[in-house]
C-alpha cells in the first residue's frame, strides 16, 4: 500500500509541480524547489560542523591563553606588592639614615665648638694668652655645651643609643626622645 501511495504522490508531483535537477556533492538530485532547498541545507551541514569545530577549538585556545594571562597577572601583582613593601622598608631605612646624618652633623658641629672652647680656655687659664677671638670661641663653645638642643639630645637616646633614661629627657623637654627625633 505504501508503495502505491508513493507512486501516486510522485505522479501528482510530476504533473503539478515544477521539478528541478541539480548536482550536489557529486550526486544528481531531482526534486521540487522545497526539496532542493532542504538538500542544499543538508549538504552544508558538514561544512557548518567543521566551522563550529574550528570555533570551539579557537575558544578553547583563547580560554587557555586567558587563564595563562590571569596567572601571569596574579604573579605580577604579588611581585608588585613585594616590591612596594621593599620600597617602604628602604624608604624607612633612608629616613633613619638621613635623621642620623643630620643628628651626627649637628653633634659634630657642637662637639667641635666644645673642643675648640677647651683649647681657648687652656690658652686663657694656663697660658694667660687669650685674645678677642679666643673669648668668642669660648662663648660659642659654652652655648654648644650648655644650651638645650632637643634634637641632638634625642639622638643620644635613639640613633646613637648612648642613653636609656628617657624619663629624664621627658621631664626636660616634655616629649619622648622618639617623638623629638621624628620631628627633625
Amino acid at each position: 500500500m505504501k508503495k502505491k501511495e508513493a507512486k501516486d504522490a510522485l505522479a501528482i508531483a510530476l504533473q503539478d509541480e515544477d521539478l528541478r535537477v541539480e548536482d550536489m556533492r557529486g550526486e544528481t538530485f531531482v526534486s521540487n524547489h522545497s526539496g532542493l532547498s532542504l538538500a542544499r541545507r543538508s549538504a552544508r551541514v558538514p561544512e557548518v560542523e567543521d566551522e563550529l569545530a574550528l570555533v570551539k577549538t579557537e575558544l578553547k585556545t583563547q580560554g587557555a591563553k586567558l587563564v595563562e594571562q590571569d596567572a601571569k597577572l596574579e604573579t605580577q601583582q604579588v611581585e608588585l606588592k613585594t616590591q612596594q613593601a621593599e620600597l617602604k622598608t628602604q624608604q624607612a631605612e633612608l629616613t633613619e639614615l638621613l635623621n642620623r646624618a643630620l643628628t651626627s652633623t649637628a653633634l659634630q658641629n657642637d662637639y667641635s665648638q666644645v673642643r675648640n672652647r677647651f683649647i681657648s680656655v687652656f690658652k686663657r687659664d694656663k697660658l694667660k694668652a687669650a685674645n678677642k677671638s679666643d673669648y668668642k670661641i669660648i662663648d660659642k663653645g659654652n652655648m654648644a655645651a650648655h644650651d638645650a638642643d632637643a634634637l641632638a639630645d634625642a639622638a643620644l637616646y635613639t640613633s646613637l643609643d648612648l642613653r636609656s633614661d628617657t624619663a629624664t629627657f621627658e621631664i626636660l623637654y616634655g616629649l619622648h626622645p622618639e617623638r623629638v627625633s621624628g620631628m627633625g
